[in-house]
């Protein structure tokens, strides 16, 4: 029996998340979107006491007086015009923004330029220092200046050794990115570097993880 209600509680779960997820995502009446399904109320049938002499009404008078103390436009039914645009349900989510999300969460053309221009300088700043200062080790020691390889003196230094083999990693790393930059004549270079220089038979131990995305996927 215990399976069964474990069961029932999770078909619950799922109908209350639904339910949530209507009403967050603006599919309820309340949010003002054409919806099949109408609520009505029928007015008539609702009895209210009149203040004072206790009487039972069974008029429409309060929905008189509830319109009575609006805006006399309000009195009646409110209807979308064809004409009026819908809001989307994203809309939602965007009334709470603050200056920095409207300030950078777009990218204008003139901006996407700008910055397709910093990150191919960013990316040749790496790159061309390390062919001038660490090729053929496997990275560049920005503070060093230096190349730099797997920590063979000390096999505990994971931070190193997880990641470096000795087989000119960086070198390898950038191959899909110089073609997507549409440099062809550096990448013609950097491939006959990597036939010319790079072996994989090393007696090394590396995370089989950080080999296949940095050396399986250039390759």
């Amino acid at each position: 029996m215990q399976w069964r209600s474990i069961v029932v509680g999770l078909l619950v779960l799922r109908v209350l998340l639904n339910c949530a997820v209507w009403l967050v995502f603006g599919l309820g009446p309340s949010w003002g979107f054409d919806f099949p399904i109408k609520f009505t109320f029928n007015l008539h049938k609702i009895e209210l006491l009149k203040d004072g002499d206790g009487a039972t009404v069974k008029t429409n008078a309060w929905s008189q007086h509830m319109y009575d103390s609006r805006d006399p436009q309000a009195k009646t039914c409110s209807k979308i015009s064809g004409n009026s645009p819908k809001k989307s349900y994203l809309s939602f989510f965007q009334e709470g923004r603050d200056e920095y999300d409207r300030k950078y969460s777009s990218f204008p053309d003139a901006l996407k330029v700008k910055m397709r221009g910093m990150a191919r300088d960013m990316f040749y700043f790496g790159y061309d220092n390390y062919m001038k200062f660490a090729f053929p080790e496997d990275e560049l020691n920005p503070i060093a200046c230096e190349g730099r390889g797997p920590d063979v003196l000390n096999p505990s230094n994971i931070n190193i050794n997880d990641v470096l083999g000795n087989y000119s990693l960086t070198l390898i790393d950038v191959l899909d990115t110089l073609l997507v930059l549409g440099n062809v004549t550096e990448f013609h270079r950097a491939v006959k570097l990597v036939i010319d220089t790079v072996s994989f038979d090393k007696d090394s131990t590396v995370q089989v993880f950080e080999a296949n995305i940095r050396c399986s996927n250039s390759l």
